[in-house]
């Protein structure tokens, strides 16, 4: 008899927790992220780029065009420090050597930036290029700068992104302000489900950028639910993204150094400026895999195509207004792996 009532408590058991399986698996799941204070995650990002970049109006009418490659790897760790009561993470992001290579017009120029040591460090062709001083700036912050992620994933705020320096906060937008990179950066920001989901399932995520400001830029995210898979045990939820964003006639800054010479960072004087960004198009695609019951992202595989034009026109230097930069088709692959 003992038998007879342990095997039934059994078969009851497991029908019990198939039936709650069940019920479950028909409900859908939230895709939400869970933080434990102390959490550390690895991660290794690698990109490759390749590309049209065009030079137009250049002194003397002359134009350049090339092909444009784009090397670049970077190892970071995900520290959490605390959680609050509803579940905002605040996440130490601990970056390590970025080490990135661009062949362009037949050059081979390798940047290696380490936030520990505060150096950056350029070459091309092997020959080592002056810093100019004004793009020097402190990096130390960003070996242990910080976010704050929502449990759905979006960036909620960063400290320590002053601490980046001028020639990335200029770099291909010529200029954004920390506002405004703040608001690009929420934007390739995941959002999760805000409610159950299943496999098969999609959902939106639609973002406004601030700026410019008479008529604000929506960007539009689709997620797709693909399918559960199982990795050294662990359950995660695969998502298919596609994303598109286009800004156009965006005012950029001028490019002032602290010693008033145009051409490095900081704002104009009277903080207007005539340079715009003409265009700028990007289309994304790409899979992300996140732990179904909570936790990091696992890995992200992105295909990103960037179009992006830019019209230099001042005052000071009229003959500028033809100069123009584009980069066409330019198509980055975007890969984030964890590190063991």
């Amino acid at each position: 008899m003992p038998g007879k009532t342990l095997g039934m408590l059994l078969a009851v058991t497991c029908l019990l927790s198939l039936t709650l399986t069940a019920v479950q698996a028909e409900e859908g799941t939230l895709l939400r992220f869970k933080f434990l204070p102390g959490q550390v995650e690895t991660y290794s990002l690698q990109v490759i780029g390749e590309g049209q970049m065009e030079l137009l109006g250049l002194p003397n009418d002359r134009e350049m065009k090339s092909p444009l490659k784009i090397e670049m790897s970077l190892p970071l760790d995900l520290i959490t420090d605390e959680v609050d009561e509803q579940g905002h993470a605040r996440l130490r992001a601990h970056l390590g050597a970025l080490d990135m290579r661009v062949i362009v017009a037949g050059h081979n120029i390798h940047t290696v930036m380490n936030p520990a040591a505060g150096t950056v460090t350029v070459t091309a062709d092997g020959n080592v290029l002056p810093i100019p001083a004004g793009w020097v700036l402190p990096i130390q912050g960003l070996e242990n700068m910080v976010v704050t992620l929502t449990p759905q994933g979006q960036l909620a705020g960063v400290e320590g992104l002053e601490q980046l320096p001028a020639v990335m906060t200029m770099g291909l937008m010529g200029g954004v302000n920390r506002e405004q990179m703040l608001a690009l950066m929420q934007g390739q920001a995941p959002l999760l489900s805000e409610n159950p989901v299943r496999p098969g399932d999609s959902w939106e995520q639609t973002l406004t950028f601030p700026w410019p400001e008479d008529k604000p830029t929506t960007a539009v995210t689709t997620y797709t639910f693909q399918e559960l898979e199982t990795v050294d045990g662990e359950p995660l939820a695969r998502l298919a993204l596609t994303s598109s964003l286009e800004l156009r006639d965006v005012p950029l800054p001028e490019q002032v150094s602290p010693t008033g010479a145009s051409g490095a960072a900081g704002p104009p004087p009277g903080g207007k400026s005539r340079n715009l960004l003409n265009l700028l198009r990007v289309d994304s695609s790409g899979e992300i895999t996140l732990p179904l019951e909570g936790g990091y992202l696992h890995s992200a595989d992105l295909d990103v195509t960037l179009n992006l034009e830019t019209t230099r026109a001042t005052s000071q230097d009229p003959q500028a207004s033809a100069r123009k930069m584009l980069l066409k088709d330019l198509r980055l692959k975007y890969r984030l792996t964890p590190r063991y």
